[in-house]
């Protein structure tokens, strides 16, 4: 695989046209025409089938081993047992007004049942079993209303304790537990579905996270799979030269694991093995575990994977030489990386490798299926977004004085399941896509250099002044000031005098003296910079506990769901905002 040159364009096809209009709004669209894109996002599985039917495409750790093995199944015997489950599904009912229910871990079973439903034309409804197991979950019931109009033909799941609640749910619905009981000998019927398929077909119905209002059921056609596929292989053109190995934990209930990474390595012919870990304190061994026997080419996660990660192969340079070994790309996404670990990550990069190995990122949403944009130059800062993909516009709208992120684009979603007026609220006039994401160009004299991130409207507060905070540009501030120490930042404050944090150590850091220095300092640091108080944390108190995914305050990426966290521990954010908040010996002051 030919080797990135460490020179400021990445990928130099990457350039903009811009329209600006008298309104002050400006259109950006790639100069690359999207490529032609097959109607069905199966159609690269079949590619692999016949033109290298051996190759392995998934890989799963087995559950009961003492060493790291792996099962594994190649791109023919995928499609065949594919087009197997695809007959079964049919004989069941299913079709495009019944689709199938995935209530399962990332598996190959559940990669199976997604290709066979997409050969079927029909939509599967992927739900993450750890929304079924958490009675406390805020949108559960939300989801699982839209799931009963959805009126699903059966459902699989993976796991005895669940399977109950779905059956005491959906007390009509057939539960399967083995995929090996759907598998039938395929008729003609399997053959004429799967020519049928359009891009227009829904693929997926996949709920957004839930961080600023309720979760929709995003509609996710064959198209917006496709056309991200397509878009991204034009822009990254230098990981062509082998198949990529791809090591991943990424859920696939969410877009960016179920659509980005699964398909990348179909549409790309490449081994994708499943990562059984994640980024918490319980789970995170067992992805260091599995990275020590896979040496990926391109390597995905989110920020606080990344943090992590780094953390991991600052102490340990075996293991460091072997991440690397091979690596040729990173990508980050779900949020913004602070720039502290993305130099972190370079240098340890730079220890083992004399290959430039970029981290970089981009920006998108469930409904962009994912990708929008891409960074396609070095030295812009993790705020970076990139410019859009081929096919893809990008329209910076004024909204109260900002630029709010708009998208239009075969990747963009016709809407949501059982909900009209969302659907109808979601699109302006034009039939843009609104985002609720700001942002602004890197510099302003020349597009060509892309889009920087800005925050979500939704996350944004005032102070009892009436002047807004800018979450995601204080939060990131305050990451990189205490850097290494701290791993989430929760701002307080809505209609206060001041501005304040609840801090979430990173792991392993421990309360004691020398990090409340270093978090002081980094207060300090913030203050110093500050122009007025909406830029300026004026009191801090450390969390005594991570923030729990269990309780919502994690999003299945890692992100934080602010309005979630906040509810919680209301407790902490009345105590840090008290009057008598200097006789408070656990508050920390900039």
């Amino acid at each position: 695989m030919p080797a990135l040159v460490n020179a400021t364009s990445l990928f130099a096809t990457q350039r903009v046209d811009v329209e600006v209009r008298a309104d002050g709004t400006r259109i950006l669209r790639s100069r690359e025409s999207l490529d032609a894109c097959a109607p069905s996002a199966n159609a690269a599985l079949w590619h692999g089938a016949s033109a290298y039917p051996t190759r392995t495409l998934l890989a799963e750790r087995r559950r009961d081993e003492t060493t790291v093995v792996w099962n594994e199944i190649t791109y023919a015997d995928a499609l065949a047992r594919a087009r197997r489950i695809a007959q079964g599904l049919s004989d069941r009912g299913i079709a495009h007004d019944r689709p199938l229910l995935v209530v399962a871990a990332n598996s190959i079973p559940h990669a199976l049942l997604g290709f066979a439903a997409q050969e079927l034309g029909v939509p599967t409804i992927p739900l993450a079993p750890a929304r079924l197991r958490d009675r406390d979950d805020p949108h559960l019931d939300a989801i699982l209303r839209v799931v009963a109009r959805l009126r699903p033909g059966c459902a699989f799941v993976d796991d005895d304790d669940v399977a109950a609640r779905i059956a005491t749910r959906f007390p009509d619905l057939e539960i399967i537990r083995d995929i090996a009981a759907l598998e039938k000998t395929p008729t003609s019927l399997v053959a004429e579905a799967a020519r049928a398929v359009e891009a227009s077909t829904v693929a997926k119905i996949l709920f957004t996270s839930g961080t600023t209002n309720a979760p929709k059921g995003v509609l996710t056609t064959h198209g917006m799979i496709v056309s991200n596929q397509v878009g991204f292989a034009q822009v990254w053109p230098h990981f062509d030269a082998e198949p990529p190995v791809l090591c991943d934990w990424l859920p696939w209930t969410h877009s960016f694991g179920g659509n980005k990474i699964v398909n990348f390595a179909v549409h790309r012919g490449g081994t994708l093995y499943i990562d059984d870990g994640s980024p918490t304190e319980a789970l995170f061994s067992r992805t260091l575990e599995n990275l020590n026997v896979v040496a990926p080419t391109i390597y995905f996660s989110v920020p606080r994977g990344y943090t992590m990660l780094v953390d991991a192969l600052e102490r340990d340079g075996a293991r460091r030489e072997r991440f690397f070994s091979r690596l040729q790309l990173a990508f980050s996404a779900a949020a913004s990386l602070t720039q502290s670990v993305a130099e972190r990550f370079e240098r340890q990069g730079a220890r083992e490798t004399s290959r430039a190995v970029p981290l970089i990122g981009g920006w998108g949403l469930t409904e962009t299926g994912p990708g929008a944009t891409c960074v396609h130059e070095r030295g812009l800062g993790v705020r970076a977004i990139g410019v859009p993909l081929p096919g893809v516009e990008i329209k910076l709208a004024r909204v109260d004085g900002r630029d709010e992120l708009r998208v239009r684009g075969p990747n963009v979603t016709p809407g949501y399941a059982c909900d009209p007026a969302a659907t109808q609220a979601a699109f302006d006039d034009e039939g843009y896509f609104r985002s609720g994401d700001t942002a602004s160009l890197v510099d302003e004299n020349d597009p060509d250099r892309g889009i920087a991130f800005a925050g979500r409207i939704a996350d944004n507060f005032k102070l009892s002044s009436g002047v807004w905070v800018r979450v995601a540009a204080l939060r990131d501030a305050m990451l990189d000031a205490a850097s290494p120490f701290l791993c989430e930042v929760l701002l307080t404050g809505d209609d206060a005098e001041d501005i304040g944090a609840i801090l979430f150590l990173a792991p392993g850091v421990e309360n004691d003296a020398r990090t409340r220095a270093a978090i002081s300092r980094g207060l300090a640091t913030i203050a110093s910079r500050a122009i007025g108080r909406n830029s300026r944390i004026a009191r801090a108190l450390i969390a005594s506990d991570a923030p729990s995914a269990a309780a919502g305050e994690l999003t299945a990426k890692g992100s934080l769901n602010r309005s979630i966290a906040l509810a919680r521990r209301h407790v902490d954010v009345a105590r840090l905002h008290a009057s008598e908040v200097g006789d408070d010996p656990a508050i920390l002051h900039a």
